[in-house]
């Protein structure tokens, strides 16, 4: 019965591509195809719900923002980015449900005409259900809710803005992508995470702050951000046996403002906007790893932890009519104690490496920069670069991801998009090596009419690493996808 229900999926979904494909090319002719698979799904390219003209017939409520459901189905040439081993190129259709709904409780909140202590009070469900029709084992559900506070005091203004997601998923990890001694030579850190995501766990991503307006030139602002992994994965000493250690990291600081407006007599350039401030901060944070089972030693138990200190500059807002952008950058002061890891409870003295000691400096960086070309046209960039932790326990690295797209409003209701994405893993002693991915996608989407939309998605994502000896590190995976949408 199984067999038969994806036979039938299959063909209904293979329909509905070759229709998509044709009417892409009848359309446009130029395109062919574009969080998605995780770490290299193509990006969702959705039609804006303001761009869609509502019908006379109902009005929806202000409190109501987003009633959807979205039906996707793709085609994933390597659900675990290997090209070696018994996992090797293993292929999956995949069929995706996405009920949505998003609720505003602001505008039920009496207040001032004049000032709202409360403008966005949003809180959002959305479980995407996931099925593999050749890989069971990774089906799961992952709910994710968002909820968005902003508001305004007098002088004084501040955001919570938290993502959560829980994944419903299998409890097991996989054990045949490692193989006994040459375990560090078969998988790169994007395999692992191309699985790892759709495990059972918890996700918690957040970020707050309370702004306060000194004058019309400064401002102060204490921030605060964070991200926690609970993993459910059941920990084993099998050798090659994969484990997934629990690890966050959180901090807090505050931020220094200059306003570039019209009273600092500094905006008198031709093209120049009024809207922009630059910024000096200052972060305190910690990061924390669960202890961990590692080769390191026969039952030996694993810990990566430190304390760190950063000093950002850091521009935000509109300097030219054209450009926003939103970037900080500076230096990262890392503290590990004595040394790391930590095995078995103690810390190591291990200071063979210039990196694997209790200090060390790297270079922090994350933010976004949207180029308005014309009306139409736009380029959209959004990266980091920071130190963080391995989801493995086996180490730490710098872990850098930049995205450059374009993006074109084709006509009124078709958009597309296309677009290069870059993920680094720089790993310090005793891992010393370098993984990268890299993924090329593109994809349109098309408005039907007021309450229907469809995309068409398309990637490519082609792992490398420098180690000489780590062929099986390489891996090469295709994923298209396409989808339907409803929206009230």
């Amino acid at each position: 019965m199984g067999n038969i229900k994806s036979q039938l999926c299959r063909g209904f979904v293979k329909s509905l591509l070759m229709s998509a494909a044709s009417w892409s090319i009848a359309t446009s002719g130029a395109y062919a195809g574009t969080d998605s698979i995780k770490e290299i799904a193509a990006p969702k390219v959705e039609a804006k719900a303001d761009d869609i003209k509502k019908s006379d017939d109902f009005q929806k409520p202000d409190w109501l923002k987003e009633v959807s459901i979205t039906f996707k189905e793709g085609y994933d040439s390597n659900i675990y980015m290997a090209d070696f081993g018994s996992l090797a190129n293993k292929d999956s259709w995949v069929t995706t449900v996405i009920p949505k709904v998003g609720i505003d409780f602001a505008p039920l909140i009496e207040q001032d005409s004049g000032e709202k202590s409360v403008e966005t009070f949003r809180l959002t469900y959305s479980p995407e259900i996931s099925i593999y029709h050749g890989a069971e084992s990774e089906d799961n559900t992952a709910h994710k809710i968002a909820s968005l506070l902003k508001g305004r005091v007098g002088d004084f203004s501040y955001g919570v803005d938290n993502g959560f997601t829980y994944v419903d998923g299998r409890k097991q990890s996989l054990d045949s992508l490692y193989n006994g001694a040459s375990a560090s030579a078969d998988i790169s850190p994007y395999s692992s995470g191309s699985f790892r995501e759709r495990r059972d766990q918890f996700q918690d991503k957040f970020k707050s702050y309370l702004r306060y307006d000194v004058s019309d030139e400064y401002f102060v602002r204490t921030v605060t951000t964070g991200q926690w992994y609970d993993l459910h994965v059941e920990p084993r000493t099998d050798p090659g046996y994969v484990n997934f250690p629990d690890r966050y990291d959180a901090n807090a600081g505050v931020d220094l403002g200059y306003k570039m407006n019209p009273l600092t007599g500094l905006t008198s350039i031709e093209g120049l906007s009024h809207d922009y401030a630059l910024t000096l901060g200052f972060r305190y944070g910690h990061t924390q790893q669960q202890m961990i089972y590692t080769p390191v030693g026969v039952g030996s138990l694993v810990q990566y932890k430190s304390d760190y200190q950063r000093v950002l500059a850091g521009i935000e807002g509109s300097p030219f009519k054209w450009l926003r952008i939103d970037f900080q950058v500076g230096p990262d002061f890392r503290n590990y104690g004595r040394g790391f890891p930590t095995i078995n409870g103690a810390s190591s003295a291990t200071t063979s490496s210039g990196f694997y000691a209790a200090n060390n400096t790297s270079f922090y960086a994350e933010g976004s920069a949207t180029v308005n070309l014309t009306s139409v046209d736009s380029l959209v960039f959004m990266g980091k670069q920071w130190q963080w932790v391995a989801s493995t326990g086996q180490g730490v690295y710098e872990d850098k991801s930049y995205d450059f797209s374009y993006r074109r409003k084709i006509t009124p209701d078709l958009t597309g998009t296309a677009g290069y994405r870059y993920n680094g893993g720089e790993y310090f002693a005793p891992s010393s090596r370098d993984d990268n991915l890299y993924t090329f996608y593109g994809g349109l989407a098309y408005k039907i009419d007021e309450n229907w939309s469809t995309t068409l998605d398309y990637s490519f994502g082609r792992g490398i690493s420098d180690d000489s000896v780590a062929r099986a590190r390489e891996s090469d995976r295709h994923f298209v996808v396409c989808g339907v949408k409803w929206s009230l």
